[in-house]
């Protein structure tokens, strides 16, 4: 019996102010929709709500549908009003009651450690991107094109890591064995 996959949607959150980055990001990720990957939607404001729609009709429903967040932490990105005050605690959200996955992004050097992610209730995450000698994490916007390049590389990756994961999940829980893949979710 063929199971029914799930359509999976990586969301990407962003600041205005750092569309590159977030544009850069959804171009490479963009690629994981291939004929062979019929049910994987990245979502990308910009990308997927045409001018003059209400974003918020749309952003809302995406992220309540998404299965992987990607944050793109900035300066900027923390002191939207709007991304703090209805974007992260409706991805916090999603995080705790859907078993979606939370990525951050370091874009720019800002203590990003002071943010309280508890108040915010954004669950455990995973900080992606390259580290330097000391594993600390080196700010996106920094790196040199080519390590760039690399790092979106690696990140598409990691995606297509985790899509599968979902995907086996899906198959087993369309077989009715969802208990027996449990370290997945």
């Amino acid at each position: 019996m063929a199971s029914k996959i799930k359509t999976k949607r990586i969301f990407i959150s962003y600041s205005r102010d750092d569309y590159k980055y977030a544009k850069d990001l959804f171009d490479y990720l963009s690629g994981l929709e291939t004929s062979q990957n019929p049910k994987i939607d990245v979502f990308m404001d910009t990308e997927d709500i045409e001018s003059g729609e209400n974003w918020e009709q749309k952003i809302f429903p995406a992220l309540q549908s998404s299965s992987a967040f990607i944050c793109l932490y900035s300066k900027n990105y923390f002191r939207s009003s709007f991304i703090n005050s209805k974007e992260l605690p409706a991805i916090g959200a999603q995080v705790q009651n859907d078993n979606s996955k939370l990525y951050g992004v370091l874009i720019e050097q800002f203590p990003w450690k002071d943010r309280t992610y508890s108040d915010l209730r954004l669950g455990s995450q995973e900080l992606l991107g390259p580290r330097d000698e000391n594993q600390r994490p080196t700010p996106f916007k920094h790196l040199e094109k080519r390590k760039q390049e690399d790092w979106l590389q690696s990140v598409y990756d990691k995606m297509k890591t985790l899509l599968a994961e979902f995907r086996a999940v899906d198959s087993l829980e369309a077989d009715g064995r969802r208990g027996q893949y449990a370290s997945v979710a």
